[in-house]
């Protein structure tokens, strides 16, 4: 299981805070290897509508964090967290 306590992830020369959504889309894909990014995004209190940066956001934030693995299957992307 990851580690929130820590506030912050190094992320190649800079670091980048955890919010509340995308911790609940690692936790999402962590229970649930191999969902898709909306899975992820709703899960994570996405909600549908004009936007879809307010869904997807926060999962496209984790995986560039390094927190959630984004493989490529097809047209849609399988998500696991990363080791």
């Amino acid at each position: 299981m990851l580690d929130f306590d820590r506030e912050r992830v190094h992320v190649t020369n800079m670091t980048k805070r955890i919010g509340s959504k995308m911790k609940a889309a690692v936790e999402y894909v962590e229970k649930n290897p191999g969902c898709s990014k909306l899975e992820a995004g709703v899960a994570a209190g996405g909600t549908f509508g004009g936007n879809m940066r307010f869904v997807y956001g926060p999962v496209d934030r984790a995986i560039a964090a390094g927190l959630i693995v984004a493989e490529r299957k097809g047209n849609r992307y399988a998500l696991k967290v990363a080791p």
